[in-house]
């Protein structure tokens, strides 16, 4: 009411309410850079909202007003993190472009010790002006001194060797943390790895459809299958590897001669969809440091290499996500493959009541969290189980993720006994895999 009686004062000209609010908006945006001491952090994400105005007429209502940031340019320097969100509209790409050059020039001038760059930019299928915008976000990222976590999506042309590599590049010395969505060429990141030699996280997620026929210069060794024959790839220092929304074609020739590159200094995989058995093979033979372990396993048949594997590593958690299949015939197996060290562990497979008591009680792991992702296990029978298990082991299960509702009136009682036994009991929660370990 207070802010309606300020406007209807003091802009009584302006009929539009939206408009109104727009222009109080950004007095009150210049108001809080004028007083600030200089801002940490700063996140451009305008709203997409849609209304009855036209594209070209929304656009600057959903755009930053520079004149902040020009009249205020020391509320920036010290300015550490930069999350920039946004969505291109059709029919705007040239006022974007021409928006986001005074934005980036306007930065780099003032903003050089970043320390975390979120860049997100949708431009639905046209790549037009992708590449003009590519360049803007790679002088953007040269000019920082110290950048240790980038973060971005792939929108620019993949018939073009990206700008943006060499820009990561540039970086090398203090980026610790990459996250890369929409991957659209494999090797080109392959070339710039093996240059940071301080990252320790890498994140892919949402490949797009990778581009055929496309030719960069990639000069390692990657058809043998054993550490003596790969003695000439060079070490990447990545300790923690995830990899989401995989796709079929990326094997042993691309995920696979990453992770032997990485070899020993993989502590955390994650890769939600296995489906070739030679990349298991070459995680059995590359990396036995593992400690963190998320598998998603759609092949046709039972990877017999699973078990070994698993037997193998020195894993503190494991999530297994394995579809499709009987497991009568290799639930022994399974069962004896699960470490001692494991002290979470994640199920998002179907047993049967009997085969869940057999493989809680004969594994050699006594797991103080378990999470029962499968919905096919979200019943009384498994839950009597698994207080069973509880009561058996002295309480030793301190927490039980259930994916399903807690308060379902059919689980009602057995819900409300191992409510008593276990001391929490909740929704999933998949943090085992935390993204920025130690950042």
């Amino acid at each position: 009411m207070t802010f309606k009686l300020w406007i209807s004062n003091n802009l009584p000209e302006i009929n539009n309410d939206i408009m109104k609010f727009e222009i109080l908006y950004q007095g009150l945006i210049n108001l809080i850079f004028k007083r600030t001491k200089g801002f940490k952090i700063l996140i451009i994400q305008p709203n997409n909202y849609n209304n009855n105005y036209n594209n070209f007429d929304n656009y600057y209502n959903n755009w930053l007003n520079y004149s902040s940031l020009l009249q205020n340019k020391f509320s920036i320097i010290n300015l550490q993190k930069l999350n920039f969100n946004y969505q291109v509209k059709k029919g705007v790409e040239l006022l974007f472009v021409n928006e986001l050059s005074k934005l980036f020039n306007l930065l780099k001038q003032y903003v050089l010790n970043l320390r975390h760059l979120i860049i997100s930019i949708n431009f639905g299928n046209k790549l037009r002006y992708s590449s003009q915008v590519i360049i803007l976000l790679s002088q953007f990222i040269e000019s920082q001194k110290n950048l240790e976590i980038l973060e971005i999506n792939d929108f620019w042309d993949p018939r073009k060797f990206s700008p943006i590599f060499d820009a990561i590049k540039s970086q090398k010395k203090s980026l610790k943390y990459l996250y890369l969505e929409g991957l659209k060429n494999f090797v080109p990141l392959l070339n710039i790895l093996i240059y940071c030699n301080n990252l320790e996280i890498l994140n892919l997620k949402g490949f797009a459809q990778m581009e055929e026929n496309i030719n960069f210069n990639f000069n390692f060794n990657n058809n043998n299958n054993n550490n003596n024959n790969n003695n000439n790839l060079i070490n990447l220092p990545i300790k923690h590897l995830y990899s989401w929304d995989v796709p079929s074609y990326l094997d042993i020739n691309d995920m696979g001669l990453l992770l032997k590159m990485i070899n020993l200094s993989l502590i955390t995989l994650a890769i939600d969809k296995v489906i070739d058995n030679n990349l298991l093979e070459i995680i059995k033979n590359f990396c036995p440091n593992i400690q963190n372990l998320s598998l998603g396993l759609f092949n046709t048949s039972f990877p017999e290499i699973l078990p070994s594997l698993i037997y193998n590593l020195p894993l503190n958690h494991l999530y297994l996500d394995i579809f499709g299949y009987n497991f009568s015939d290799v639930l022994i197996d399974l069962t004896n493959s699960i470490p001692s060290t494991v002290i979470s562990l994640y199920i998002n497979f179907t047993l049967l009541p009997n085969q869940l008591d057999y493989f809680l009680n004969e594994m050699k792991a006594k797991p103080k969290i378990l999470g029962i992702i499968d919905k096919y296990m979200i019943k009384n029978d498994h839950l009597e189980i698994i207080i069973k298990y509880a009561k058996i082991h002295n309480n030793n299960l301190k927490e039980l993720h259930w994916f399903g509702n807690l308060d379902d009136e059919i689980i009602k009682d057995n819900m409300n006994e191992a409510k008593s036994i276990i001391p929490l009991i909740c929704y999933p929660i998949y943090n085992f895999l935390d993204s920025k370990i130690n950042l």
